[in-house]
């Protein structure tokens, strides 16, 4: 058995059957991907007897973290051959993989689990929420909205009109070129709609959903939002009216995974306690190198202050850093005292916003004095994490 990098276009089409397996995709969806992702990604493969049986793959990219870009791998296609399972050969090409992003560099590794226990044992951590929303049609309808709405919005429009607004949030991730031909394909395929709204001549909204068969009736269809991004309220309100209009044959309107942000606009819009909540998943990060995260990330401009970490490792020592904060940025130095102790995984729940420091004392996953923690808690108040990308 080896563990390491793909050897040559074979191993990539065995791991492109062997992830189409794993995730119940179809042949097409999952070669698409596979080779929309392979060109940038970082990939470790395990072979046995020149068979690829195990594999996980990274994407660059770089997350949103107060505001500003920080380098990130995307973790994502962990799957190990069924008859090859139960080994730790899923656990093998993570290790693998968290060493090769570690070695080019990249600050974060943030990941969608299908076990939480399994990459919480690797130092990952959840890092955010996200849900499904339904919502009655009828209940998307409000007045008249300034602007029109356009079929088929250019997709660079479109990229640029959802980085500025996913920069309000902590975690998006900066989608890279291929993600829109893989996920924004033009022209969108059948029973796919992209609409997007423009006043003034410029776009400030874009939705994209897709018209399934119903499993609860004989007619219609459902409709499921993939993407909801606007920056005006107008914007909001003429794309709600879009949706609002599909309600003879969609009833509801269901929102994916992601597709709203925790506490989204429409909350306000919509009448009537009707936004039923149909499921709930999370988002998880590692900090791979917590001085280029902290140093890359933003901060609240009236902080001014240093903190001495010492943040558990997993795999590997712990690290002592000191951090001036001052102008909403941070330097780091390594060394100082650590007197805040904290884990890999608390310290990653907390740079997302998802965790309070006092909470990660209080779970017993951190140690420091009530000042420290006090300033930790407000150093990361205002982060509200949302992963809007599903990968």
């Amino acid at each position: 058995m080896s563990v390491g990098p793909p050897r040559h276009d074979g191993d990539w089409r065995e791991f492109t059957v062997l992830e189409g397996r794993a995730f119940g995709t179809t042949r097409d969806a999952t070669e698409r991907y596979v080779a929309a992702v392979r060109e940038t990604a970082v990939a470790r493969f395990a072979v046995e007897d020149d068979r690829v049986v195990a594999g996980a793959l990274a994407f660059p990219c770089h997350q949103t973290v107060g505001g500003r870009p920080v380098p990130a791998g995307a973790v994502a296609s962990v799957c190990v051959a069924p008859e090859w399972r139960g080994r730790g050969l899923g656990r093998a090409v993570t290790w693998a993989l968290v060493a090769a992003m570690s070695d080019a560099g990249v600050a974060l590794a943030p990941l969608w689990p299908s076990s939480v226990a399994f990459y919480r044992a690797m130092g990952w951590e959840i890092a955010g929420e996200v849900r499904e929303y339904r919502v009655p049609a009828a209940m998307l309808r409000g007045g008249a909205a300034t602007g029109a709405a356009e079929r088929d919005p250019d997709v660079a429009e479109v990229a640029a009109l959802r980085g500025g607004v996913a920069r309000a949030w902590c975690g998006p991730i900066e989608r890279p070129g291929w993600w829109w031909d893989w996920r924004w394909p033009m022209p969108a395929p059948d029973l796919t709609q992209r609409f997007g709204w423009r006043e003034a001549g410029g776009l400030t909204g874009a939705v994209a959903f897709t018209q399934e068969r119903p499993a609860d009736r004989r007619w219609g269809y459902d409709v499921r939002v993939s993407d909801l991004w606007a920056s005006t309220s107008d914007a909001l309100a003429g794309l709600c009216g879009l949706l609002a209009a599909e309600g003879p044959l969609s009833p509801s309107i269901a929102f994916r995974h992601g597709a709203l942000a925790p506490g989204h606009d429409l909350v306000w819009r919509v009448p009537e306690l009707a936004i039923e909540t149909t499921g709930t998943n999370a988002w998880m990060l590692r900090v791979l190198d917590p001085a280029a995260a902290v140093a890359a990330a933003g901060w609240p401009v009236w902080a001014d202050r240093s903190l001495e970490f010492e943040i558990g490792g997993v795999g590997q020592a712990p690290a002592r850093l000191v951090v001036e904060f001052a102008g909403g940025a941070a330097q780091t130095t390594p060394g100082g005292a650590g007197r805040v102790r904290i884990a890999a995984g608390a310290f990653a729940a907390w740079y997302s916003g998802a965790m309070r420091a006092s909470t990660a004392a209080a779970l017993g996953a951190a140690s420091g004095t009530p000042d420290d923690l006090r300033w930790m808690d407000l150093l990361t108040a205002d982060r509200r994490p949302w992963l809007p990308d599903p990968f």
